[in-house]
């Protein structure tokens, strides 16, 4: 058993402590300065009960209530349309954080020594380990001294766990590296299993690698990303589109340019990001090609119902947009005409 184990409180309903609704509230670390309203949220949300481990009963009520707050977590991101959709996200997100930095050793028990399904359910918990830092550096300071990382920890179990049996294991273990998204995880276990006989894997396994590649470890994964972006299942495609785009690999960008017209507009969508990503301007033209087709295909009759495939070829053109916008500097929306005159002007003064 671990030797810090925070007790599980429920949405957190009995973890606010009365310092921490004050607007006066000071911090002991500071010799007494005020706390920032950041701060204060963080201390009320974060506010640790006595440290005592789980027994079974708790352990599983634990467990339960993970699983329904990922399940909640993913069918709002999924389902994620405005923003409403969003703050509901974050809302979940936020419950999710919380829960596990509270019980963090506990979860952690439960990946190395629980049931299968219980293992799965704790290593997607764990993705949720790190908490959101102020971006200034003497804020963060204080943050961490009051709430220390406990994440990196999370990581060697994590990696070693890609080697388990059950695909459910695996596949979350990779979704908790990918949301933990540290520059420290070892890549050669991901890049392994990108050659996965199964799927969900693969794509898995090119998601995390999206977030966690640098441009110095990108260099290892260039032999392997390229052959993701020709893989039969399109969730693989897309999500190695994504991690091309994020180490900026520029040799793939004739292939990103014939995901544009893709089966699948998630694809499309996540290849125009990709494009804009690699920084060459050259590849304007196919983006505005691909912009020119897609909104031909959209229906412009304001008495029609829109449908779900609307709403994807309207994403489709927002990505198309915004990696136009990323390499150019221009703000033409979707005015083609003026994107197709600026690019011809281009095209002719380029030596």
């Amino acid at each position: 058993m671990t030797q810090r184990s925070a007790r599980f409180l429920p949405w957190l309903a009995a973890a606010a402590l009365g310092a921490g609704c004050s607007g006066t509230a000071e911090d002991p670390l500071e010799g007494g300065r005020p706390l920032t309203p950041q701060e204060m949220e963080y201390q009320r949300k974060l506010a640790l009960s006595e440290q005592v481990a789980l027994d079974a009963t708790g352990r599983s009520k634990l467990i339960l209530s993970l699983d329904r707050s990922l399940q909640h977590w993913h069918r709002s991101t999924v389902e994620q349309v405005g923003t409403e959709e969003k703050q509901l996200t974050d809302s979940f997100e936020e419950v999710l954080q919380v829960t596990v930095y509270m019980n963090f050793d506990e979860i952690l028990d439960v990946l190395e020594s629980g049931a299968p399904n219980q293992r799965g359910i704790a290593a997607a918990a764990l993705g949720f380990s790190r908490l959101k830092e102020p971006e200034d550096p003497a804020q963060r300071e204080r943050f961490l001294a009051r709430w220390p990382r406990l994440y990196p920890r999370a990581i060697d179990p994590l990696v070693r766990h890609l080697g388990a049996e059950e695909p459910y294991v695996v596949q979350n273990c990779l979704l908790a590296l990918w949301k933990l998204g540290d520059a420290s995880t070892p890549v050669g276990p991901l890049l392994e299993l990108l050659a996965s006989p199964d799927p969900s894997i693969r794509a898995n396994a090119a998601l995390a690698l999206s977030t966690v590649l640098t441009p110095e470890t990108g260099e290892t994964a260039i032999a392997a990303l390229p052959n993701a972006l020709y893989d039969d299942d399109p969730k693989v495609r897309n999500h190695a589109a994504t991690a091309v785009g994020a180490i900026r690999h520029k040799g793939a960008a004739g292939r990103l340019a014939q995901m544009l017209d893709d089966h699948y507009l998630l694809v499309q969508a996540n290849a125009a990001r990709a494009l804009g990503q690699l920084g060459d301007r050259g590849n304007c033209g196919v983006l505005i090609a691909r912009l020119e087709r897609l909104q031909a295909e959209m229906p412009d009759s304001k008495f029609r119902e829109k449908t779900d495939l609307d709403d994807r070829r309207r994403f489709v053109q927002a990505h198309l947009i915004d990696a136009l916008q990323r390499l150019s500097g221009k703000y033409f929306g979707g005015e083609i005409e003026k994107w197709r005159e600026w690019w011809s002007e281009k095209s002719e003064s380029a030596p």
